[in-house]
């Protein structure tokens, strides 16, 4: 019987054997992994829960995701944001990815719950963005490339501006609200609140982005505000798979100079 410590150095020397593998491209860029069985006599051990144990190490760093087989696939290399996109379906696509979206919810009309009211306090009155009970259009999307979902996309609208636009929330996932604000009515987003926090997931967010159990996630949550915070356009709260991606930022800064 191997003693712990013994098999966690096990653990680390065969996951950086797979990854380095998968680094170099040995199952492409999403190909399937040999089994369990393979990969214990490829190692030469017997103990199966210690090849499970390298596979769910490399779940949580990002690596694999887990097939409808019972197998897994590698999911290399890493999405590169530039930052926040305005759209992120087009911005997938301008990386050659085939985006898919879907409602897991069908938008509706619902008054604002006051645990969502309190995720979105303004900067500068340090009030919700968004008072409990006011009501407005809420939409709930997943987002990812070819069979991987990659994020869950909370959408709040306020009702006064959006409503005539929930039918075509309905009929199409894609239907771009703030494009057809700043068409139809001159409402355009200009300014933002923005903050990022680092969790791990519950068992809903688990099931739908096919997350390990403790596999990071990042959540976004913006209050998106016309020119000089005059108005409330939406709150977005974005809940994505902490490993699939790597941000990118340049911004001027005066702090230094």
């Amino acid at each position: 019987m191997i003693d712990q410590p013994e098999q966690m150095l096990l653990v680390d020397r065969f996951a950086n054997d797979l990854r380095r593998r998968i680094e170099g491209g040995d199952y492409g860029t999403s190909g399937v992994i040999p089994s369990m069985s393979e990969l214990a006599e490829m190692w030469g051990t017997k103990n199966r829960a210690l090849v499970a144990e390298v596979i769910m190490l490399l779940r949580v760093q990002g690596y694999l995701t887990p097939t409808p087989k019972r197998r897994y696939r590698v999911v290399h290399p890493r999405l590169t944001l530039e930052g926040l996109t305005a759209n992120f379906m087009q911005h997938l696509e301008s990386l050659g990815y085939a985006g898919e979206e879907e409602d897991i919810e069908e938008p509706r009309v619902e008054p604002m719950p006051l645990d969502i009211a309190r995720m979105f306090i303004r900067n500068d009155t340090k009030q919700p963005a968004i008072k409990e009970g006011v009501h407005v259009i809420h939409r709930m999307r997943r987002q990812g490339i070819a069979d991987l979902p990659l994020r869950i996309g909370h959408i709040w609208y306020p009702l006064d501006i959006a409503e005539p636009y929930l039918e075509a929330m309905k009929k199409d996932s894609r239907f771009d609200v703030p494009a057809a604000l700043k068409r139809d009515r001159g409402i355009a987003i200009a300014e933002e609140d923005f903050t990022l926090l680092s969790r791990v997931p519950d068992l809903a967010e688990m099931k739908e982005l096919r997350l390990a159990r403790y596999q990071p996630l990042l959540e976004v949550r913006r209050i998106c505000y016309s020119l000089n915070h005059e108005q409330v356009v939406t709150l977005h709260r974005t809940i994505m798979d902490g490993t699939r991606f790597e941000y990118r930022f340049s911004r001027a800064v005066s702090h230094w100079q």
